[in-house]
């Protein structure tokens, strides 16, 4: 029930960050208790960090789980099966020299 780091594989669409994840997985469970969530994509030298709150997707296959099976599948050339954990960012911040060029953006 506390937060804590986890790798995990997710495409954006639609304005969306989209990962899978099991029902039963530690993660996923804390996530049905609290959706707050901050997600940090790699690469480490190019940083984006993502706020906002967690969400599942339909379990059938509805156009938006469609629409991330398609982008898993280009990006990890596979299809991913639903359901999905769907975040909106609410704030971001992203850098590529922290010193030159850190970037806050509010959504």
């Amino acid at each position: 029930g506390k937060p804590h780091v986890s790798a995990v594989w997710g495409v954006w669409v639609d304005g969306a960050l989209y990962f899978g994840g099991g029902p039963d997985v530690r993660w996923s469970k804390n996530l049905r208790a609290g959706p707050q969530i901050v997600v940090h994509l790699e690469p480490g030298d190019q940083v984006v960090i993502i706020e906002g709150s967690a969400e599942r997707t339909a379990d059938e296959e509805d156009s938006e789980v469609l629409a991330v099976q398609k982008a898993y599948e280009k990006k990890y050339g596979m299809r991913h099966p639903a359901p999905f954990w769907r975040v909106r960012p609410v704030l971001a911040f992203g850098w590529t020299d922290f010193s030159k060029d850190p970037t806050r953006w509010n959504f």
